[in-house]
C-alpha cells in the first residue's frame, strides 16, 4: 500500500487497517478492538494500555464523539469499576464502585460538574460543594488550591469531626452545621 498513510498489516494476533490514517483506523487484536473514524467517532473495546505495571488487567470500553468532546468510559478489574461520562468542558459525571467477593458493587467515589456553576465530589464518606467552578480541568490540585477561593461563592465541605463547614462570598462568612 502507500504508507504511512494506508497501511494493511495482519500478524498472529491483529490486525489493522489504516486507510487513510488518521483519519480511518481499524484494529481487532486478541486483546483490544479499536475502530477510530477521527476526529468524529473513537470505540475502544478491551484491555487499557494503562494497565501496565499493575497486577490485575483494566478492562476499557469506551465510545468518543467529537474527538474527546463527547466521552463515555467504563474501566473494570476483578475488583473495581469506574464509569464517565463527559461533555467537554460542561458536563462531567465519574462514579468509583469497588466489587466485593460475591460481586456485590459498592459505590466508593463519585464526582460531578456542570461547568462553569456547580461541582460535587464525594469520597470516603466525604463531600464538597462547590458553586462557581471556573477551572474546566478536575485533576488540579494546585491550580485548585490557589485560585478557586477568587471565584467561589458557596462551598460546603465536610470535617472529620462529623460537621460541615459552609463558606459564603470567598470565605468572608463561615458556619458549622451538624454535630
Amino acid at each position: 500500500m502507500l504508507p504511512p498513510f494506508f497501511s494493511y498489516v495482519r500478524t498472529d494476533g491483529a490486525t489493522r487497517w489504516r486507510t487513510p490514517w488518521p483519519l480511518v483506523e481499524v484494529l481487532h487484536s486478541t486483546v483490544r478492538d479499536r475502530i477510530s473514524v477521527w476526529p468524529f467517532y473513537e470505540s475502544v473495546n478491551g484491555y487499557s494500555y494503562a494497565d501496565r505495571g499493575r497486577k490485575e488487567k483494566v478492562e476499557e470500553r469506551t465510545r468518543r464523539f467529537g474527538w474527546y468532546l463527547v466521552e463515555d468510559t467504563e474501566l473494570e478489574t476483578s475488583r473495581t469499576q469506574e464509569t464517565r461520562f463527559t461533555v467537554f468542558p460542561f458536563w462531567t459525571s465519574e462514579r468509583r464502585f469497588s466489587k466485593g467477593k460475591d460481586g456485590v458493587r459498592t459505590e466508593v467515589a463519585s464526582y460531578m460538574r456542570v461547568w462553569p456553576f456547580w461541582s460535587s465530589t464525594t469520597e470516603k464518606g466525604k463531600s464538597r460543594q462547590r458553586v462557581l467552578e471556573l477551572n474546566p480541568i478536575r485533576h488540579s490540585e494546585g491550580f485548585d488550591r490557589n485560585w478557586s477561593p477568587f471565584w467561589t461563592f458557596w462551598e460546603c465541605k465536610d470535617r472529620p469531626d462529623g460537621r460541615t463547614r459552609h463558606a459564603l462570598f470567598w470565605h468572608l462568612i463561615t458556619w458549622h452545621t451538624g454535630e
